[in-house]
């Protein structure tokens, strides 16, 4: 390349590499972009009704509306007790707000059909966007002072909102204020006015629209609408709310209720260190740059604390920006480190200053155009992002020394099709990632994009860069690469030879020995199949016989499984979290049975809260008392105290206190096994799921199930629920009300206008109505009517009339909290308990699923839930790097032009993942988030090497005469890059395995690593029996010093 033409690029090169550095400032301090796909939303409330009320009223029109909706997928509803709600994933995440629309238009059309209790359902959507967490919380002591909550809103909320760059400032553990109103059903009658229409009045009262009954002389009542005048929200003007009309006159609110404002200091409690305490969230506008309102929040901060009188004080609880620092300076040190290890290693293998110039502007440089290129397309970095900045550094040396090496030996020409081969299927394998629907969600993308930013950006810097630094910095020929010290190296030459000859003579047996120490997945074949004929049948006889099932069969597995199985059993482990554990804690739930009052709950929580001040070992404890029934405790420990055992040895005290108490119900976790004094936590160990289109019918065959359940005397706890293998029992008996059909056919009573007259006369006991920003609770201050009353007692509805008792009949029978659906489709879950061996269980188990099943019509179903959960597990992780093989293997066939050397490339992936299967099982790492992700990476990894080697031998391999020798050569002239890009891989995985020592996936790293060290001898052994055939013994030759053949 002339100097002119290399001028001019390191020209554009610098400028790139200023703008990307810039780029980089904005790009490191964005807001992580881990959010959820997106999804629509809606809810609603139907006060007082059941479960079933609400989802053949309700429910059912609104799932119905959603499937006429295109792009949705995964509708789901839930239909509970005076309440419902849906949801429904979004297929393409930036047309949600087009969806939101759309539905909510539609709404509009079709809730004039609903029943008149229930509220107009609200579309909302749901990114679960990281965007709305606090960038900064404070936390204000309240230590007595008088209307803290209005001292924070002027003094401290409404300067922060008038901040730019600020979109929230929330306030937590602040008093709720509720409007009570509390009435008499016989004031109520006086007045023509029912239960019903005083909650529909209240309900749009913050409209401005009335609705109330006039009587008239002639006995009639009309109902008519008033429009009055909207005023502020207090409760005088509430309470002068018309709600009827009495000889002319309108009757306000207050004439029949009492009308009151509740403020409750004790709901919603948060201390810390036994200290009441206000916390002050503060969550930035995402139009301004996250760094910049950080610091104007810390100096108006600053200010306000200077203004704050005595007795007041903010203290900084959460801080985002510091908390990215640290992950921030990590990675850098971590990207530092890697490339530290990498010059190094170029150091020893060339011994000049050049090459280790040369590498650290490439590297250098690369780094700074990605940034440009994450601005451009608006990628914010997270931590995932800053492992795949860590590991593409190692790629990136691999794509540098590629074209140092070509230099050093004159053969530049063929760089750029080998450089192209690596990454295109480096690229292949990480693109599923970011497709859609590949089950690994949006948390890794920015990983994946990162990488493949990189391989992109290094393959066309080597291209066009390199040769234009060459020109500037000449980079002599290494004594090491000369040929004197090649000719030494003739007798290694020589040595390989023979040994690839001997290997290809025993293809056959090394190529089974390697699938063997592979796996085959025989342990995954199922107990039974659901045929009785041809192999079928067979197969079901053979895995009936208890010889081979207790004998034969885990031999076959545990002598055919391989790594495969060791890796396998221990992926289907619990997966644990991957929240890191550089801090210890503990966590503890406390729970009340419902009809204690709030003092009590309060009581056990400041007893533990002085039980726990005793401690000089715990730094500080926080406590939040949700309402009358739920509590919750953090503990942290000093730094002295958080890394010994004492952490263990005080969860043992907690224990033994937990013990001790019984109001309450505890569960403590956070260090060694979860703790709990609940005795209803123990869950069932086996279910039966069935689904159908018909609610009624599937709740039958799950009574059938419940019967065929009740006659084996091993079988106890049985209950139906939403969820399998369940530790509640949801299902419970309620008294059905069922209309006598013919009676109601005679005097014209349908089942809507019963429900309308049981609503209008008893209404619901308490109500909750939003109102403004504070809540009304209608409540009856009578008694609650008695069954005998319910089916003795007259209803009235205008001038309509009757006895309950005459039309109806009452009965008890086993309902659930919860109707749940799936694309239409309804489920429940009949949960047990099996009392003795697990293949007995199985079998009772199967027995009752043959004999329903055969019962069950068109569209209904019936399974072993657990079962079928983990078969989906199976087929999608199976499915998941199948796909990503196929993947690789079309992409090395378009570059080679050539099936068998891309099935070559192939191989090395199974044979890289007995390091990787082997060391996982001995590391004890289950695999976390995305599951298979680990395989992906490492499978990307490897056809690196694979792809250099292959892509060198097939360029001269048809005018090659003897194919054994060129592939000798081919390997003696990679080897050093080959080596160079396993090891630059390795180095870039090592500073993320140091720098976290204590993360769970060091494991996955470590095995990773494993993978790539084995993948060093598979090329050397197993890749001449893919691409060579077995050579004739007259065809034996040497090669001599003079390069040609004896």
């Amino acid at each position: 390349m002339s100097r002119d033409r290399a001028f001019s690029i390191l020209i554009l090169f610098g400028t790139l590499s200023i703008f990307g550095a810039v780029s980089g400032f904005y790009v490191l301090y964005g807001r992580d972009n881990a959010y959820n796909d997106g999804q629509i939303n809606i809810t609603f409330r139907y006060s007082g009704a059941l479960p079933e009320v609400v989802e053949d009223q309700v429910t059912r029109k609104i799932e119905g509306l959603l499937a006429t909706v295109s792009g949705l997928q995964e509708i789901r509803s839930v239909s509970g007790r005076g309440f419902g709600y849906l949801k429904a994933k979004v297929t393409d995440p930036e047309k949600l707000m087009q969806k939101r629309f759309e539905i909510s238009t539609l709404m509009g059309q079709l809730y004039p059909g609903f029943p008149k209790k229930v509220s107009y359902p609200v579309t909302s959507v749901d990114r679960s966007d990281k965007s709305k967490l606090p960038l900064l919380s404070y936390v204000i002591p309240v230590n007595g002072f008088d209307n803290i909550e209005e001292f924070i809103k002027c003094n401290i909320q409404q300067p922060l909102l008038a901040l730019k760059g600020i979109s929230q400032v929330n306030i937590i553990g602040a008093s709720k204020k509720n409007i009570e109103v509390g009435y008499r059903r016989n004031d109520l009658e006086k007045l023509s006015l029912t239960t019903g229409v005083l909650a529909n009045n209240l309900a749009n009262a913050e409209e401005g629209l009335g609705k109330v009954p006039d009587r008239t002389a002639g006995g009639q009542v009309f109902y008519r609408n008033l429009i009055v005048k909207k005023e502020e929200n207090n409760v005088q003007n509430l309470s002068d709310f018309p709600i009827g009309i009495s000889n002319g006159q309108i009757i306000p609110l207050h004439q029949v209720a009492s009308v009151r404002i509740n403020q409750s200091d004790d709901e919603n409690i948060l201390r810390i260190d036994g200290k009441q305490v206000r916390i002050v969230e503060i969550v930035a506008d995402q139009k301004y740059h996250v760094l910049f309102t950080w610091m104007r929040i810390k100096q108006l901060v600053s200010v306000l604390q200077n203004k704050m009188p005595k007795g007041i004080s903010v203290l900084l609880q959460y801080d985002e920006v510091a908390k990215k620092n640290t992950g921030l300076w990590r990675a850098i040190i971590q990207v530092l480190m890697a490339i530290a290890i990498v010059l190094l290693t170029v150091f020893v293998v060339f011994k000049r200053f050049n090459p280790i110039l040369l590498t650290f502007l490439f590297i250098t440089g690369a780094l700074s155009i990605s940034f440009l290129v994450y601005r451009l397309l608006g990628l914010k970095l997270d931590e995932y992002a800053y492992t795949g900045i860590v590991i593409s550094v190692g790629m990136m040396m691999t794509n540098c020394m590629a074209v140092l090496i070509s230099n050093l030996r004159g053969k530049i020409k063929n760089t750029s099709s080998g450089t192209l081969a690596i990454n295109f299927a480096t690229i292949a394998a990480l693109s599923i990632i970011i497709l859609p629907n590949s089950g690994f969600g949006n948390t890794y993308h920015g990983f994946a994009i990162v990488i493949m930013t990189s391989c992109v950006i290094s393959t066309i810097l080597a291209v066009i860069l390199m040769p234009a630094l060459i020109a500037y910095i000449k980079v002599e020929h290494s004594y090491s690469l000369k040929r004197k010290k090649a000719i030494s190296h003739l007798g290694f030459i020589n040595l390989y030879r023979h040994f690839v000859l001997h290997l290809l003579r025993f293809r056959i047996l090394i190529l089974f020995a390697t699938v063997l120490l592979f796996g085959l997945p025989f342990f995954l074949l199922p107990e039974k199949i659901n045929s009785d004929e041809g192999f079928a049948k067979f197969y079901n006889r053979l895995t009936a016989v208890p010889q081979y099932r207790e004998h034969i069969k885990p031999f076959i597995d545990i002598a055919l499984g391989g790594t495969l199985r060791l890796f396998w059993l221990q992926s289907n482990k619990d997966i644990q979290s991957d929240e890191e554990t550089s801090e210890t804690r503990i966590g503890i739930n406390i729970e009340i049975a419902k009809g204690y009052a709030f003092s009590e709950i309060k009581e056990v929580v400041t007893d533990w809260e002085d039980y726990l001040s005793a401690f000089k070992e715990i730094r500080t404890f926080q406590s939040r008392i949700v309402d009358a029934e739920h509590a919750q405790m953090v503990i942290y420990f000093d730094e002295s105290s958080d890394s010994t055992g004492f952490p263990m040895m005080f969860k043992k005290k907690l224990e033994l206190k937990a013990d001790e108490n019984g109001l309450a119900e505890f569960a403590i976790y956070g260090v060694g096994e979860g703790f709990s004094t609940e005795v209803k936590t123990e869950k069932t160990n086996y279910a039966i799921n069935l689904s159908g289109y018909n609610y009624e019918k599937m709740m039958l065959f799950a009574a059938r199930v419940e019967d065929e359940l009740k006659e084996n005397e091993r079988v106890n706890r049985i209950f139906f629920d939403q969820d399998m293998l369940s530790e509640r029992n949801d299902s419970r008996l309620d008294y059905v009300m069922s209309p006598i059909k013919p009676k109601n056919e005679i005097i014209g009573l349908s089942a809507a206008r019963l429900s309308r007259m049981l609503y209008d006369n008893y209404g619901d006991a308490e109500t909750t109505i939003p109102y403004q920003s504070q809540l009304i609770q209608l409540r009856d201050v009578e008694e609650k009517p008695h069954l005998w009353d319910l089916q003795h007692q007259n209803l009235k509805s205008g001038s309509f009339g009757l006895r309950i008792g005459q039309v109806t009949v009452l009965q008890r029978s086993k309902s659930l909290s919860e109707i749940n659906r799936l694309n239409q489709q309804y489920r429940v879950v009949v949960n047990y308990n099996f009392i003795g061996d697990a293949y007995l269980g199985k079998k009772v188990s199967d027995q009752i699923i043959e004999k329903i099943s055969r019962q069950l019509p068109l569209g209904y179903s019936i399974n072993d839930g657990q079962t079928d959960d983990l078969k989906q597990i199976t087929r999608n992780r199976l499915l998941s790097f199948i796909y990503i093989v196929i993947i690789i293997f079309f992409a090395c066939a378009i570059i080679f032009n050539s099936l068998r050397n891309a099935l070559s490339v192939i191989v090395f992936i199974p044979l890289s993942l007995i390091g990787f299967f082997t060391s996982a099982y001995v590391f004890n790492c289950p695999l976390h988030d995305g599951g298979i992700l680990p395989l992906i990476l490492l499978s990307s990894m490897v056809v690196r090497a694979a792809v250099l080697l292959v892509n060198h031998f097939s360029i001269r391999k048809s005018s090659v005469f003897r194919p054994v020798n060129h592939y000798v050569k081919v390997v003696y002239r990679n080897l050093l890059l080959i080596s160079l890009s396993i090891v630059s891989l390795i180095f870039s995985l090592l500073p993320t395995v140091f720098m976290q020592a204590k993360d769970i996936r060091n494991g996955v790293n470590w095995s990773i690593i494993s993978g790539l060290v084995i993948s060093v001898p598979a090329i050397l052994v197993l890749l001449p029996l893919t691409l060579l055939k077995p050579a004739k013994r007259s065809t034996v030759q040497f090669i001599t010093k003079s390069g040609s053949h004896d």
